[in-house]
């Protein structure tokens, strides 16, 4: 990703252009098992003790002799090994500070958190499609102002006739299927979908009935973590800060996803203890991989025992 040398690692030598491409992405290994707790620690103890018996590199160039010395972080993850790193059982509890979403609203409760718990970035690909997934949610419970309490039968058709008020219309006037299963997996809320509704905020206003300037201020949120460029962490905090207030403001009765809790309140953390620019750390590069490796199972493995 960068290759640095003087005191603090302060002159940059070198620096990947193209640090999300699939081109410089490659598989450690392949472990076909069902992905569980237990198996997560077991790979991130695989990982961490491959980093840790790691030697410097000897490089000479006409004479002159330079050691490099390697430091990688695991940014290229999702939440579940992160609640599995952590030991965090729940996946409504932020693994960061320990909150439940119940204390997410709660802006004045500032917990120290441990440094270790930022090291694995900010999943900037799926960041995009939870903030997208949030606003959805918090819509269709706008005509009934309820998030997790009792709902009566005609509380649920309220909900239910938003949100079908809300796929028609974007159907119609953006061709956008949101909100809807795909045949042998997911659903339509995919990264496509979540960049089409942020690229106009006010129309996604319009449809959701969610407040213009907070999809706008997420919307900025996002394109600057994405950016790859060093940022002004000073500045993102308080723009964050801001936003987060603003949520809390206009919808107390619903409150924060923990990935919305992460980005807003956490992220000038997780940007301070980052060795490069929050962008450059994205797990795009992997995500976009998983069809290649797909194919190379189906296409290109052996299907029977070479044992007669």
């Amino acid at each position: 990703m960068r290759l640095t040398c003087g005191k603090d690692n302060q002159k940059v030598l070198w620096e990947n252009p193209t640090f999300s491409s699939a081109r410089f992405c490659r598989p450690m290994r392949f472990r076909f098992v069902k992905e569980t707790t237990d198996i997560t620690n077991e790979e991130i103890n695989y990982v961490e003790n491959s980093i840790d018996n790691l030697v410097a590199t000897k490089v000479d160039i006409e004479g002159e002799k330079f050691l490099v010395h390697s430091q990688f972080v695991m940014t290229m993850v999702d939440g579940k090994v992160c609640n599995a790193a952590t030991e965090t059982t729940s996946t409504s509890r932020c693994y960061i500070c320990g909150k439940t979403f119940k204390e997410f609203n709660n802006l004045k409760d500032k917990r120290r958190i441990s440094k270790d718990t930022t090291e694995f970035g900010l999943s900037i690909l799926h960041t995009r499609i939870h903030f997208f997934v949030s606003i959805l949610h918090l819509a269709y419970k706008l005509p009934v102002k309820k998030h997790r309490q009792r709902k009566s039968e005609e509380e649920k058709q309220m909900e239910m006739n938003k949100k079908i008020e809300i796929q028609t219309r974007f159907r119609n006037e953006t061709g956008l299927l949101v909100d809807m299963p795909k045949a042998n997996f997911g659903n339509t809320n995919d990264g496509n979908t979540s960049r089409r509704f942020f690229e106009d905020p006010k129309l996604s206003s319009d449809i959701t009935g969610i407040n213009y300037e907070l999809i706008y201020r997420l919307r900025v949120i996002l394109e600057t973590i994405s950016s790859g460029y060093d940022l002004n962490i000073e500045k993102y905090e308080e723009y964050a800060e801001e936003t987060a207030c603003l949520y809390v403001k206009l919808y107390p009765w619903h409150p924060m996803t923990p990935t919305l809790h992460k980005v807003l309140v956490h992220g000038s953390d997780i940007m301070k203890n980052a060795l490069l620019p929050i962008g450059q750390l994205s797990e795009e590069a992997a995500e976009a991989c998983n069809k290649h490796f797909r194919s190379y199972r189906q296409d290109y493995s052996r299907k029977f025992s070479r044992v007669l």
